[in-house]
């Protein structure tokens, strides 16, 4: 069985994302495919496992071959953005945001409904 989820705001808070990909995957949801661009994750319906997710920006300077070296297995490209999945908790390679984030700083985040040039974490005490 496929199930199509939604999340339009992945991109604000990576690190949730990547903790509700893994939750997906021990309730027994595997990530098949995405459109990152209209926020849409389809997963195909399995047995509950462990595995732990990464979200990586191709502008990190970090190869797949070398996500693939560390243990990580591609599970899909789209636009800028790889998928990575690893069975390995906390493997010595992860993922950089420094070049997402500065991305996103220059896009001014519109996360409000007006324009604002502060992202969200910066309101946070």
């Amino acid at each position: 069985m496929i199930k199509v989820v939604k999340n339009r705001n992945w991109i604000l808070d990576i690190p949730k994302t990547e903790a509700w990909l893994n939750q997906m995957c021990a309730q027994g949801y595997v990530l098949e495919s995405a459109n990152l661009k209209k926020g849409e994750f389809i997963f195909q319906n399995s047995n509950p496992n462990t595995a732990y997710y990464k979200i990586a920006y191709k502008q990190s300077g970090i190869t797949p071959e070398e996500y693939s070296n560390e243990g990580y297995d591609m599970v899909l490209r789209s636009g800028d953005y790889y998928i990575l999945k690893t069975k390995i908790e906390a493997p010595k390679l992860v993922p950089s945001f420094n070049k997402l984030l500065d991305k996103n700083i220059k896009r001014k985040f519109n996360l409000s409904g007006y324009n604002s040039p502060t992202l969200a974490s910066d309101n946070i005490a």
